[in-house]
């Protein structure tokens, strides 16, 4: 009902405008023309039916009631707006002009006006109306930087980052050198993904303004996301030359150094940041990830027990200082603090993961096993992905059932969980496996497997199938109960080669694949093992380097280069010796599940497998583990292996 107190003309216009905040816009017009006839130099009505107008396309009728506004007010800056861009629409520039150019008359100081009406619309979290408003002030003040800017970064903010890259082209266009511009561009470029395409407005930016700190750090940027790691490194110190107290420039630096392999300095700039800014939690972070791979463990926990004090809340801090404290072993500690990530993120599968290795190292099984099924929402996770449309097996009768079984992970990995195809065949599966090429030939020869392959085809015909690390899980292992009889796997391929001396296998790296790989030994390292008398030595190193098949040939050792083509291959090899040295890698469960003494190098940060502090394995008992000490150079890790096998 319409209010007693209000005039004809005040509550047609009331009808009106809540019609126009419900969003029918023909209610509206309608009403706002009833407010014409009622009143026909009313400025309100005739602004918003050429608003209506216009939006519906009706250029002409729109530019005809905006003029009746702007000639009853010149002051009328919305309707001025409006009438230039209907006049811009119908072709008419001259006109278009004439209104902007009034704008600036009537309004000198309509850019900080503006700016001001930008900054309050942002501070009430109407990105979209400011966003709107600049594109409306860039109309009369196209040449205004502030305005371009402030475009560019509310376009961004919005990740509307393609419109970004436009309104800052449009910007270059007008200003070809202007560095603000440029590096607007690159920025957004950058956000929008075309990072190889954002170097050329960047490189322009810091040779036209070459004491631009802003130049340098986007350039830098850009660099890094390319791998361009040494170019990286020199934009930022440029940066940081330019603004040597901003502490967010020398964690930039700091990443680019660690990325380039100069790890000292990525230290010293990662220090720098946290000591310009005791609150930097990323830089507190990065410096304790890089101080772990130096082995300087006390301070590295110091660093993420300070993340953890800026971070409280944020569950990734607790994990990476369990995960820390879990490598040191101090088990206790870290069970706290993984404990309060959990609390914090019970369904994050990085939490959980770490969970499972704590529980792991302290042998909890099988407990430690549910934990370990999150391991399929890890984000570096290396297990294929399949939708079957067959159920999981979750321990259901197999008596003439076809099981698909399908690798994960790593080559070792595979192999450790092999041990379990003869159980599952013992309880009448069909026992079909996926697996990857260079493990076909040795798994196909197997007993327990029916048929093997690297490919499913969709006509593949079975009743479950199951990942091969969650066996452990189905079959409830303890490490009492793990099925550790070896060996359980045969190598296909038969060879006799005659020897009067002891023979002894040796592999040094792995993959080197994982971050922050410390398994991996030097070929130097062995030359005390390979120093001694009468053994002979033979590589079983697939990926030997040159230099490090010049040095076994100098050492005598036998190098099979080129005859490992495969697990098969490698396996044969094995089958020749008395003993297998290695690193933590596939050679080592190979050489185990063949029944192969080995003796096991293992590093201070080692695997979750090997649990804690033993020197033998539950999975592999012909294993001797040789563990690193924290902080120990792997020379007395040699000299002690050297001193057992002597």
């Amino acid at each position: 009902m319409d209010s007693p107190d209000l005039s004809p003309v005040e509550t047609a216009v009331d009808s009106a405008q809540r019609a126009l905040e419900s969003g029918d816009t023909a209610q509206a017009l309608a009403g706002f023309l009833r407010v014409l006839e009622l009143d026909p130099l009313h400025p309100v009505a005739s602004f918003w039916i050429g608003k209506i107008l216009l939006a519906a396309g009706k250029t002409e009728s729109a530019a005809g009631y905006f003029q009746k506004v702007t000639s009853q007010s010149d002051l009328f800056i919305d309707a001025m707006i409006d009438e230039g861009i209907a006049w811009q629409k119908l072709g008419n520039a001259e006109k278009a002009r004439n209104c902007f150019q009034k704008i600036i008359e009537f309004e000198p100081h309509f850019e900080r006006t503006q700016l001001q009406a930008i900054s309050q619309l942002t501070s009430a979290n109407d990105g979209s109306s400011a966003i709107e408003l600049c594109r409306r002030t860039l109309l009369i003040l196209p040449s205004s930087n502030a305005i371009h800017q402030s475009l560019g970064v509310l376009l961004t903010q919005a990740k509307r980052f393609a419109e970004a890259v436009r309104a800052a082209e449009e910007w270059v266009a007008l200003f070809p050198d202007d560095p603000a511009a440029l590096i607007q561009l690159g920025r957004a470029l950058l956000a929008d993904g075309r990072t190889a395409e954002s170097l050329a407005p960047l490189k322009h930016a810091v040779s036209t303004a070459p004491n631009n700190t802003d130049a340098w750090i986007s350039l830098g940027l850009a660099q890094l996301q390319l791998k361009q790691w040494t170019d990286a490194c020199s934009s930022f110190t440029c940066a940081a030359k330019l603004s040597p107290d901003q502490p967010k420039i020398h964690k930039a630096l700091g990443d680019a150094f660690q990325k380039s392999g100069d790890l000292n300095a990525a230290i010293q700039a990662w220090r720098r940041a946290v000591e310009l800014d005791l609150e930097f939690a990323d830089a507190w972070q990065n410096l304790g990830f890089g101080l772990e791979q130096i082995e300087a463990m006390d301070e590295a926990v110091a660093c993420h027990r300070r993340v953890v004090e800026l971070q409280p809340a944020n569950p990734h801090s607790h994990r990476i200082l369990g995960m820390t404290l879990t490598s040191l072993r101090r088990f206790a500690e870290a069970e706290k603090s993984i404990a309060r990530a959990c609390e914090l993120a019970p369904t994050d599968p990085e939490v959980r993961w770490q969970k499972f290795c704590l529980m792991a190292f302290r042998g909890e099984f099988p407990a430690a096993w549910d934990e370990m099924e999150w391991r399929f929402g890890l984000k570096l996770r290396t297990t294929p992905n399949w939708n079957f449309k067959q159920p999981q097996w979750n321990g259901e009768s197999l008596d003439g059932k076809k099981l698909l079984l399908h690798c994960e992970q790593g080559y070792g990995d595979s192999i450790q969980m092999f041990r379990y195809v003869q159980l599952l065949a013992d309880r009448g599966a069909q026992v079909l496996l996926w697996c990857p090429e260079p493990l076909l030939r040795l798994f196909a020869a197997q007993s327990g497997i029916a048929n093997a392959f690297t490919k499913v085809l969709p006509s593949l015909a079975f009743d479950f199938h199951s990942p091969m690390m969650s066996l452990p899980r189905l079959f409830k292992s303890s490490l009492e109960t793990i099925h550790c009889k070896v060996p359980y796997l045969s190598a296909p391929l038969q060879m006799t080669a005659e020897s009067t001396m002891r023979r002894i296998g040796i592999c040094w790296r792995g993959s080197m694949l994982q971050p922050n790989d410390k398994r991996s030994l030097k070929l130097d390292a062995l030359k005390p093992l390979l120093a001694q008398s009468g053994i002979e030595f033979h590589s079983l190193q697939i990926d030997a380097t040159a230099e490090e098949r010049k040095q076994l040939a100098h050492w005598g050792c036998q190098d099979h280069f080129g005859q490992l083509i495969d697990f098969a291959d490698t396996a044969r090899w094995i089958d020749q010796m008395d003993a297998v040295v290695s690193i933590d890698t596939a050679v080592a469960h190979l050489s185990g599940a063949l029944g192969c003494k080995t003796w096991l190098l293992l590093s201070s940060g080692s695997d979750w497998r090997w649990l804690d502090g033993r020197t033998d394995s539950p999975w592999y008992p012909t294993a001797t583990l040789v563990r690193q000490l924290s902080g120990e150079p792997w020379a007395a890790v040699i000299d002690r292996l050297v001193s057992q096998i002597s």
